[in-house]
């Protein structure tokens, strides 16, 4: 039997060179911790991820709020459409929707479009807050529009930013601790 010390630790665990009352030592549970307070270690890639999942909530939620605010303002197809370059993009996109609209002729597709036109300005006229829905609905569409066209290639970045400033958070709250 070993002889064990007021701290209920054996000298077989006790740490080498000291009290174990005095000595830090680091629990074996996985926590990382020392005396009950964080270790200075480097984040893993998942506590990493942790961290950037939220500025990156925050980024989208921007994007997409800041995005249907411009449609709604700004009505940018209405101002693209009004361009020569815009005309004849719209005139392109005319012809395109009824060759399809032909070849979909008989399909069970047909009518799907103003099915969906119709809800949405069902839905838009329950909301309380909008005065115009006519101008919502529109500017549902364009966001839409942009959503997929600029938004999809613009994801990669807005996971490099988020990760960039969850990075940055990261540095300055560790320089601004050291400090106080």
């Amino acid at each position: 039997m070993q002889a064990t010390t007021d701290t209920g630790m054996d000298d077989a665990s006790r740490p080498p060179g000291g009290d174990p009352k005095t000595t830090s030592s680091v629990s074996t549970d996985g926590t990382g911790t020392a005396n009950g307070g964080p270790l200075n270690r480097s984040p893993t890639r998942k506590e990493q991820l942790q961290k950037s999942l939220g500025f990156y909530v925050a980024i989208e939620t921007a994007w997409h709020l800041a995005l249907f605010a411009a449609c709604y303002r700004y009505r940018p197809m209405m101002r693209l459409s009004k361009t020569a370059a815009g005309k004849r993009v719209l005139q392109q996109l005319q012809g395109w929707t009824k060759r399809r609209r032909t070849e979909n002729r008989g399909s069970s597709t047909g009518g799907t479009g103003s099915r969906v036109w119709q809800s949405m300005q069902r839905t838009v006229q329950a909301i309380p807050v909008v005065r115009d829905p006519q101008r919502a609905v529109v500017a549902f569409s364009e966001w839409f529009f942009f959503n997929k066209t600029i938004g999809i290639p613009l994801w990669p970045t807005k996971l490099f930013l988020a990760a960039w400033l969850s990075q940055k958070f990261e540095q300055y709250t560790c320089t601004s601790n050291d400090t106080t």
